[in-house]
């Protein structure tokens, strides 16, 4: 199930077991390895003791819960490794977990094949996930040329994330689960144009006369933008899945 022939390691953390060792098959029935912990305590020893590929998390759980361990992870583990939440949505707003470097979510009882489709996705190198043109066409598209730099600091409508980004472009409407194409060209700095398609996983409205908020998940990058942005990514970290904006 992944792009390597060394089997690779995954971290499940939550504090009820018949749910923990339900999540430990499947993960290794689908080729990974895995050790476990029991609360954001444990998982945070685990993580800095461990070289691992991928984390799954509860959120709420006795001795420091999984918002804790993902924060203190962040603070020397910036990007890596991928960090996937399970959760009902109730305990954190996605909004607020992937500004805070969660890569996913999983839902409370478990959807095995959610879980493949995002442990193939997650696990793989970043030069791979997202080469490939998604199955779903886009319902909309966005394309708009500024007159700054990608991280000019007066640039409100956009922001990005290392995997995605803020968008607060005024008249546009979207819905939760939409699928975006968007090309976007800047005319200073070093990072010119960034094109590809995403689909929309937050939304905030705002009263009228404000523009709506949303957060993009990347989906696919085009290949004139793929080994750039890459590059981007390697030459600095970035916490921010999908950030708030600036």
């Amino acid at each position: 199930m992944n792009d390597s022939k060394k089997k690779l390691l995954v971290l499940v953390v939550d504090d009820q077991d018949t749910f923990l060792q339900a999540v430990v098959d499947e993960v290794n029935f689908l080729g990974f390895d895995s050790i476990t912990a029991r609360n954001g305590m444990e998982a945070l020893e685990q993580a800095h003791k461990s070289k691992l590929d991928l984390i799954i998390s509860d959120i709420r759980m006795p001795n420091k819960d999984g918002e804790w361990f993902l924060n203190e992870l962040r603070k020397t583990q910036k990007s890596f490794p991928p960090f996937v939440f399970m959760t009902g949505f109730a305990d954190l707003s996605i909004q607020e977990a992937y500004a805070m470097g969660a890569d996913g979510f999983l839902g409370k009882p478990l959807n095995p094949e959610k879980l493949e489709i995002l442990l193939q996705k997650l696990c793989r190198p970043i030069e791979k996930r997202w080469n490939e043109l998604p199955k779903t066409s886009a319902v909309y598209h966005i394309s708009k040329n500024f007159p700054c730099a990608y991280d000019d600091q007066s640039l409100k409508e956009i922001n990005f994330g290392r995997a995605g980004m803020y968008l607060a472009i005024e008249k546009l409407v979207f819905e939760i689960g939409d699928i975006i194409s968007f090309k976007f060209e800047f005319n200073s700095g070093d990072f010119k144009q960034i094109e590809g398609m995403g689909n929309i996983v937050w939304k905030k409205e705002n009263p009228e006369g404000k523009s709506d908020e949303y957060g993009l998940y990347f989906d696919y990058l085009h290949s004139s933008t793929l080994a750039a942005w890459i590059n981007k990514l390697k030459s600095k970290e970035i916490i921010e899945v999908i950030p708030r904006g600036k």
